[in-house]
Parts: C-alpha cells; sequence; structure tokens
C-alpha cells in the first residue's frame, strides 16, 4: 500500500501533532512565573496553603487519602521526588503532596497532651511567668528557638500576634519531636 500525502493530510496532521502537545503542557497566564518547588526535602515544615490533597504516591495519578483545610499545619517531610514531598502529619498521617504547597516555615500544634484548660503560652522560658494565654489543642503558630522544654511560639490570637513560650511536651513540630507510630488514617484508601 502506498500512502500519499497530499497538502491538506500534512496540514491535518500538523495540526493534530500541535493540539496534542499542547493538551499535554500547563499554560499559565502571560508573565506568571511557575509554580515554585518547594526547597525543603527533608525536616519539618509547614502546609503552605488550605485545601491540600494528601495522595497515596507521588503524582495525581494516586488517590487522595487525607485532605487537609487548613494552612500553617506543621509537618515533617520524609521523602522527597521531583515535584512531590512525602509528608508526616502531626497525627502521623503519611501522605504525597505537590513540593509547592510545603513552606519552609517552621511551625507549631497544639497537642492533645495539653491539659485541659489549654497549654500555657508564657512571657518567658518558666512555669511562674505571667500566662498570655491558654491554647487549646489543635491551634497553630510559628517556631522560634527552642532551650530547656521551651518553645517561643507566635500565634495569631485574635487579630493580633501574641509571641512567648510554650512547654515543649505540650507542641509538636520542633526538633526531636518524633513522628508518630500508629498513624490515624494509614490504611484509609480513598475519601
Amino acid at each position: 500500500m502506498v500512502m500519499v500525502w497530499s497538502a491538506a493530510r500534512a496540514l491535518a496532521c500538523a495540526c493534530a501533532l500541535v493540539v496534542g502537545m499542547a493538551a499535554s503542557m500547563q499554560f499559565s497566564p502571560a508573565g506568571a512565573q511557575p509554580a515554585r518547588e518547594s526547597a525543603v526535602r527533608e525536616g519539618f515544615a509547614t502546609l503552605r496553603t488550605d485545601e491540600i490533597n494528601g495522595r497515596s504516591g507521588p503524582g495525581r495519578q494516586f488517590p487522595t487519602l487525607w485532605r487537609y483545610v487548613r494552612a500553617g499545619v506543621p509537618v515533617k517531610v520524609v521523602d522527597a521526588t521531583e515535584g512531590w514531598r512525602k509528608i508526616v502529619d502531626p497525627d502521623g498521617v503519611r501522605s504525597w503532596v505537590v513540593a509547592s504547597a510545603v513552606a519552609p516555615r517552621r511551625g507549631v500544634i497544639v497537642t492533645d497532651r495539653a491539659p485541659a484548660e489549654g497549654a500555657a503560652l508564657h512571657a518567658h522560658p518558666d512555669n511562674d511567668s505571667r500566662t498570655l494565654a491558654l491554647l487549646k489543642p489543635g491551634v497553630t503558630g510559628q517556631l522560634g528557638e527552642c532551650r530547656s522544654g521551651w518553645c517561643r511560639v507566635s500565634v495569631d490570637h485574635g487579630g493580633r500576634t501574641l509571641t512567648g513560650w510554650m512547654a515543649r511536651a505540650t507542641v509538636w513540630g520542633a526538633e526531636g519531636d518524633t513522628v508518630p507510630t500508629t498513624p490515624r488514617v494509614e490504611a484509609f484508601a480513598g475519601l
């Protein structure tokens, strides 16, 4: 069989090739910068935005295991591939998120190890110093330095930022924290 290439057939094939290539590319508005890949390849970080899908593998083709709905939640990056980070959240859930969703900012979350009335944010790293606020489990904040069992933390409190010291045992996200060994939904395979 002999194929005859007419000008019309050649043009149709060229158009199909261009359309196919365009469909596989991601376009951004003119002048827009490509999405930044997080420099965080391991260690503690925070989630950059609300609405982040935690997937079973490093790619959009993998099912969503968990949906994170709050920016600022501390996570531990335990693995990295091109464009994706494997994280462990404060409850021990392991999932893959797109790398640009992970910010290098260090954060903490008040754990359920805090007293029932809340974890105290102190003016100084001392139980006898003035209490600035009582923070309930789940409150997140920015982490400063940690020393002698205390961490300097900044939290949003009613539209203003409070900075003080918290007992290291009442927060998760500081250096030395271990990854929980009994994850909350490790075996859960879909939403």
